[in-house]
């Protein structure tokens, strides 16, 4: 390859990397906005739970909404880029020494979006840092319900007490997302949510009704490359040494999710 060739591809990788310090540096000030707001929570909390909790859930609703523009901004930039990038291929002297580092510049960008999915995945949700996870699956349900004529019923164990800031983070992440699959394929006309903490584990259960998978219909779909948030819950669930079990019978779905309390870092 010609040295101009081979300047485009060292291009190409500097700017995947100064993209990435840039999107950091973007998602760092949000956080420090965020952290102001959350000191403002907390100077306000003699003002009553209910104005609090509403207060939270506009904060949560607000940053939300900031953080999916400018996603959608990176996003959409790494893809334009790319779609340039076999111009840069067709013009180089040595081809599949230019492909092989297309190819190479290609997984640095997978990693870059990988990176900036995560960093939104891991941002603290309002309600869930104020007011723990029962209260922040009560909301998420209510929210994910709302205008359907579904009223979720909770029976949640009041006996856990959050202990790890990160099992917590990535619990509500799988309940998200399962009330998201239920609600976009089920069709419900019921959402309830169950969660027992039994000595050293604590398990929680999703019942609805409408359409449903058994759990050999998970275990293949969730190695389909397609199923995205299948392979999503799967991974969190490895992440936390749990369990999660599909039951599917006469119209009622149920999905039992374990995780241990113990020995967790």
């Amino acid at each position: 390859m010609d040295l101009w060739g081979q300047d485009r591809i060292y291009l190409l990788i500097v700017g995947s990397i100064l993209l990435l310090f840039i999107v950091v540096c973007i998602l760092s000030l949000v956080l420090l906005n965020q952290r102001k707001k959350i000191h403002e929570l907390r100077d306000s909390i003699q003002k009553g739970p209910d104005q609090l909790f509403q207060k939270a859930i506009e904060i949560e609703e607000l940053e939300r909404q900031k953080i999916s523009r400018i996603l959608k901004n990176i996003t959409s930039s790494a893809s334009a880029s790319s779609k340039q990038r076999p111009l840069s291929v067709n013009s180089a002297a040595n081809r599949s020494t230019a492909i092989h580092y297309y190819e190479q510049t290609g997984k640095q960008d997978t990693t870059l979006i990988n990176t900036i999915m995560d960093i939104s995945t891991n941002l603290h949700s309002n309600v869930l840092r104020q007011f723990g996870l029962n209260e922040a699956i009560r909301h998420f349900a209510t929210k994910v319900t709302e205008g359907t004529g579904i009223t979720p019923s909770f029976q949640l164990d009041e006996r856990y007490k959050s202990q790890n800031d990160s099992r917590d983070i990535t619990l509500y992440r799988i309940l998200q997302e399962l009330m998201l699959n239920i609600m976009k394929h089920a069709s419900p006309s019921m959402l309830s949510i169950t969660s027992v903490v039994n000595e050293n584990e604590l398990e929680l259960i999703i019942l609805s009704d409408g359409n449903g998978i058994s759990h050999q219909d998970y275990e293949t779909l969730v190695h389909k490359q397609m199923a995205l948030g299948l392979q999503n819950i799967h991974n969190r669930i490895d992440f936390l040494s749990g369990r999660i079990h599909f039951e599917y019978n006469k119209g009622v779905q149920k999905i039992f999710i374990y995780v241990p309390l113990y020995n967790y870092a």
